[in-house]
């Protein structure tokens, strides 16, 4: 099982949260996607949601990190999602950005919606909720099973 390092991009307006969904699929998730090697985060993130939505973004903020471990047709899988805020003034609630990947779409949710659109990773749910609230501790939180021995 290969460990992936994702970076992935928490992006506000008007008290709603973009969030990615790909077609076909019972969760959501934050945009973002995979560091390529050699490649810093930053850039990383700057590069997958220019190749995603087409636009420039500026990267903040540096959130945390979520460890992520889950099972699809008999298949474990680990991500650790780096999170950073993320601001761009083509990003506004009052539309929903087109895809430049077909696979994927983009939308703009409230934290009501948290559960009911099964944003993933689950810890996020919290996490967000927290910054809503003005909290600024950094974020660790995981989905891994603890393991003795």
């Amino acid at each position: 099982m290969e460990i992936e390092l994702l970076v992935r991009a928490v992006i506000r307006d008007k008290g709603r949260l973009l969030i990615t969904h790909t077609k076909g699929a019972d969760n959501v998730y934050l945009p973002g996607g995979h560091v390529e090697p050699g490649e810093g985060m930053v850039n990383a993130l700057a590069r997958e949601l220019e190749e995603e939505l087409g636009v420039d973004v500026l990267v903040g903020e540096y959130l945390g990190a979520v460890e992520h471990e889950w099972e699809a047709a008999g298949v474990r899988s680990q991500e650790i999602n780096h999170l950073f805020v993320v601001t761009s003034p083509e990003l506004l609630a009052t539309h929903s950005p087109e895809s430049r990947e077909d696979y994927i779409e983009f939308t703009w949710i409230s934290p009501s919606e948290f559960e009911e659109r099964n944003l993933q990773p689950a810890p996020l749910r919290q996490l967000l909720s927290d910054l809503r609230s003005n909290s600024r501790r950094l974020w660790w939180a995981s989905t891994m099973e603890p393991r003795n021995g």
